[in-house]
């Protein structure tokens, strides 16, 4: 997936390689908030049991 963002023969309306790179990570960290996202969700039940922190932690 990251070889197709940056591909050189791709036209990047000549930004320099490190905008690129930024700009396609970027859109990667956001494509993962966003399956991250959609799998809590499915996850996420009501009246589930709950810990409290030092609980959780122990």
């Amino acid at each position: 997936m990251v070889k197709e963002l940056i591909n050189p023969g791709r036209s990047h309306n000549h930004k320099p390689v490190a905008s690129v790179v930024r700009n396609s990570y970027s859109k990667l960290e956001l494509r993962e908030d966003y399956y991250l996202s959609q799998e809590a969700k499915k996850l996420d039940i009501k009246g589930a049991k709950t810990l409290s922190h030092e609980d959780a932690w122990k």
